[in-house]
């Protein structure tokens, strides 16, 4: 996770880390992209990253996956808000996850399978796969982020500790 100018993410000590994150559902025929974590196998995160001051969660919504997959002219929604409380390397973490969804269609959602990542603003070693909805519930990290689906849910806000 590399600090960029604007970021809303910061150490409040040398234990205690607070950030701000975009993160993204979006659905192809019933299906999810997700990012499988390599830490926890059958588990996964969603797209996204850093919210940048003055930014909506839409507008990071928009640059994320400019940035990420070269997708653009996407109809983003709000989905909802989730807290998590979580620690990584010895670090606690409180991070504010603002949500948005879109569908893709079956064009964008193979352009995405094609990305060549050296020409992406992600790691290199980074995977981007499609999971059947039914197959990501109860797998998302964070595990709160099942309120937000179905796509078609209401705005929802939840809480994750872990």
């Amino acid at each position: 996770m590399m600090q960029e100018p604007g970021d809303i993410r910061y150490f409040l000590n040398a234990t205690q880390r607070f950030n701000v994150r975009a993160a993204v559902l979006l659905e192809n025929a019933g299906r999810l992209l997700v990012t499988p974590e390599a830490d926890q196998p059958g588990m996964f995160k969603l797209p996204g990253g850093a919210v940048k001051f003055g930014e909506s969660a839409i507008a990071a919504a928009v640059r994320e996956v400019q940035e990420e997959l070269q997708l653009t002219e996407l109809d983003f929604e709000p989905a909802g808000t989730v807290e998590a409380f979580f620690t990584l390397a010895g670090v606690d973490y409180h991070q504010i996850i603002l949500i948005s969804r879109a569908l893709l269609t079956d064009k964008q959602a193979t352009h995405v399978v094609n990305l060549h990542l050296d020409e992406v603003d992600l790691a290199p070693d980074t995977k981007l796969v499609w999971q059947p909805l039914t197959s990501v519930q109860g797998h998302l990290l964070p595990n709160a982020l099942d309120a937000l689906l179905p796509m078609g849910a209401p705005y929802q806000h939840a809480v994750s500790y872990r």
